[in-house]
């Protein structure tokens, strides 16, 4: 029952990460500015500059998707243990440094996705680890 209560957690966190990276690239795909210092800096066209906005949407959703996905099919069967814990919230560390590096200061997106993958990160290292005794979880 507990175990239920921090994956429901979990897929909140994930699917808020998800919505908000979705906001970001809609935004940024109708955004004239931001499709004209890509055309400067590349000599791209609408096209290619459409297809960066998705392939990094697409790279932004992936990671809370497959992990969430993974606890949630995983976890009647493989049971959470240490390892599992530390390979999951690595990933999650790995993604947040990547957003940090992006510098992207001036975008409240930035400091909302900065925030939920660190409750991500909270509820993935706090998931009770399963115990062979059954009166413990």
């Amino acid at each position: 029952m507990k175990s239920e209560k921090h994956i429901t957690k979990i897929l909140i966190t994930a699917i808020s990460i998800i919505i908000l990276s979705s906001f970001e690239a809609f935004i940024k795909g109708k955004s004239i500015a931001l499709f004209n210092l890509f055309q400067t800096k590349t000599g791209g066209d609408i096209g290619d500059y459409l297809n960066f906005i998705m392939l990094n949407y697409f790279l932004d959703i992936i990671e809370p998707l497959i992990i969430s996905l993974f606890l949630v099919f995983a976890m009647k069967k493989l049971r959470v243990n240490r390892l599992m814990k530390f390979v999951l919230g690595g990933m999650v560390v790995a993604k947040l440094i990547l957003k940090i590096t992006k510098l992207e200061f001036n975008s409240i997106f930035f400091y909302l996705e900065i925030l939920l993958y660190l409750l991500f990160f909270y509820f993935i290292v706090t998931i009770p680890i399963y115990s062979e005794d059954k009166n413990e979880l």
